[in-house]
């Protein structure tokens, strides 16, 4: 049987049920318009994972935003998507960097169940980007991808 997205949440002791919000639910409405679901896609469930984690990554911007769960092939382990929404210059490149760091140990313990689905780490900017292509290759080399403005959540995003 495959795994579910909220299964992998509810077994995560770091985090409470309360945050697991159907759909794209988790997402503030200030940044619910920068992602999109694809038609051959289902969305599981996502989470807040900057309030959810705020015990363990401390006060401060230490957390990446959200981790969306994201059902590709019915008889498949859902895939989950870590995402932060943030502005997007040279300068930011440290702490973005730091956010994912923080969420790859925490993978590793906490959130091990989460760990085991086949992930991608995202980034899209919170207004206008002024990347240079030297941060997107450090961003690439670390498993980021950024991808401007907008996350549209489709199968081809996984191949």
């Amino acid at each position: 049987m495959p795994t579910t997205f909220p299964n992998a949440v509810h077994a995560c002791d770091d985090i409470h049920n309360q945050y697991l919000k159907n759909g794209l639910g988790a997402l503030t409405s200030k940044y619910r318009q920068k992602v999109t679901q694809g038609g051959d896609v289902k969305i599981s469930g996502s989470v807040y994972l900057d309030e959810a984690l705020r015990e363990i990554a401390g006060r401060g911007d230490k957390c990446v935003d959200y981790a969306i769960g994201v059902q590709v092939m019915s008889k498949e382990d859902d895939r989950v998507i870590f995402l932060e929404i943030h502005p997007a210059t040279d300068k930011e490149v440290i702490a973005i960097v730091g956010k994912f760091d923080f969420i790859l140990k925490w993978l590793t313990q906490g959130g091990v169940s989460l760990g085991q689905l086949k992930r991608k780490h995202i980034w899209i900017a919170s207004g206008s980007s002024h990347l240079s292509p030297a941060s997107i290759r450090k961003l690439n080399a670390l498993g980021v991808v950024f991808l401007g403005g907008h996350l549209a959540i489709n199968k081809k995003l996984f191949s």
